[in-house]
């Protein structure tokens, strides 16, 4: 059972996490096309097989080559860029936070069903919880990739100089902030405007650039652990 979770479990979870965000990159680019990229490979080079995409995804590829390139180059080298866009995106976060907490709300976390336009559809039962377990659940499963990326934490214990105190300290920490940032996040979202009226088109999302700098975060710690995991397993033989 250990030689399966170590040599087909590991690096299946690392594969997947890099496939899955790198995949989303080619989402947004196209989002921010306007869909021009997916009609054009739809029309030109569509692949018609079941289970598989629809057509090659050189965006995605190309994303995966050009950050392995980078690692290639080095890891201190890399870290800059992926530092820098960190913090752009806690900046953000921290932006978005400290602006929408000076219109909130309390009375959006207390809307009633009838109080809502009969127009607007699937928008639960409203309350606190508008979904119920259900959606909590749902939200929950959703939030969890913003949890994943601790593991790189531990991938790097033989380069940390106190790793018995340092490596579970960053954990807690890493976790910490990661819980800080989406909680404060949706009680400021929720409570500046009605629940049911966050779920609007892309086309007006006023940060568009965000989503792709948490994209190359969220590759780059999936590509950066690979090779650690890999070279332990084959020390482990």
């Amino acid at each position: 059972m250990k030689i399966v979770v170590n040599h087909v479990v590991m690096p299946s979870v690392v594969i997947a996490g890099t496939a899955g965000v790198s995949r989303a990159v080619t989402g947004y680019v196209d989002n921010l096309a306007g869909n021009a990229t997916s009609d054009f490979f739809r029309k030109y080079l569509p692949m018609n097989v079941d289970h598989l995409a629809p057509y090659p995804d050189f965006i995605a590829f190309t994303f995966v080559m050009v950050l392995s390139a980078l690692l290639a180059v080095g890891v201190k080298e890399s870290s800059y860029l992926n530092s820098i866009l960190t913090g752009l995106n806690l900046i953000t976060i921290v932006t978005v936070v400290i602006a929408g907490s000076l219109h909130v709300d309390p009375s959006n976390w207390s809307i009633k069903r009838e109080d809502i336009p009969s127009d607007i559809s699937n928008v639960g039962v409203g309350g606190f919880a508008p979904f119920g377990f259900r959606g909590i659940i749902q939200g929950a499963a959703t939030s969890f990739f913003g949890y994943v990326g601790f593991d790189i934490i531990a991938t790097t214990s033989e380069e940390a100089k106190n790793p018995r105190r340092n490596i579970p300290l960053s954990i807690m920490i890493s976790l910490f902030i990661v819980f800080l940032t989406y909680f404060s996040m949706a009680a400021v979202l929720t409570m500046m405007v009605p629940y049911y009226s966050l779920v609007s088109p892309m086309d007006n999302y006023d940060f568009k650039h965000t989503p792709l700098r948490v994209t190359y975060s969220t590759c780059f710690t999936c590509r950066i652990k690979k090779p650690r995991i890999l070279r332990r397993l084959m020390l482990l033989g």
